[in-house]
């Protein structure tokens, strides 16, 4: 149908093993091989998993479909070519996806529950129509300085979702470094991870641009890999 996405396989890869993969949906406006050139996940996947840079129809202005069905049936698709032209584990599909990408995760996550294990949302918030949804783990990064992507919203859809997925409305201590509380009691094999990075971008920085705080910083990706990579 006209659309692409582009594969960074790790070094060394095996045709004989079995890989994750790891699918990277870019915010509104952009492309996947740009979402590449900048966020770079593959550095951070150590040779763990292929990453996949899918790219959003570009006669929608480069944003996802959150309201009909075109880039499941893409998802699918891409899925279908992956498992053909490399080894790939399909019990390990993992889906990130920052801003606009993010909101995307939902719609993914709920409709495809069960082909992807796993969803991670970087700086992103409510997307899609929660209808029928499936349960799987989900993991939000969000910067409390973010003023493109309010971090009240990002907690508002972690909260729709524990509705969703029977978990309790009590918070509980995750991984202290990155400042995550996880939400207990999901009915499995659902899971809810929230983590606030906190980190002030110094203004002083040549060059300083605010909308650098609509971003994920480097020590996320490299912990949402090691989220992924736990599951």
């Amino acid at each position: 149908g006209g659309r692409q996405f582009h594969v960074w396989g790790p070094a060394g890869y095996d045709a004989n093993k079995n890989y994750p993969v790891v699918l990277m949906f870019h915010g509104w406006e952009t492309t996947g091989p740009d979402f590449q050139a900048w966020f770079e996940q593959e550095k951070y996947v150590e040779s763990g998993a292929l990453v996949v840079y899918p790219t959003a129809d570009q006669s929608r202005n480069g944003e996802w479909d959150l309201d009909g069905t075109s880039d499941l049936v893409f998802f699918d698709d891409m899925m279908k070519i992956l498992a053909d032209q490399y080894c790939i584990d399909p019990s390990r599909v993992l889906g990130f996806g920052f801003s606009f990408g993010g909101k995307f995760m939902n719609t993914l996550g709920c409709k495809r529950a069960g082909y992807v294990k796993a969803i991670a949302i970087g700086d992103g918030s409510d997307g899609g129509d929660y209808k029928a949804c499936g349960r799987l783990p989900i993991l939000f990064t969000h910067r409390t300085q973010d003023t493109d992507e309010r971090i009240e919203w990002a907690r508002s859809t972690r909260d729709r979702w524990a509705g969703l997925m029977g978990c309790s409305n009590t918070l509980a201590d995750g991984d202290a470094t990155h400042n995550c509380k996880v939400s207990p009691g999901c009915k499995a094999p659902g899971g809810l991870t929230f983590c606030e990075d906190t980190s002030i971008i110094d203004p002083k920085i040549p060059g300083y641009d605010p909308s650098w705080n609509h971003t994920v910083m480097e020590e996320y990706r490299l912990f949402t890999w090691k989220w992924f990579n736990a599951l």
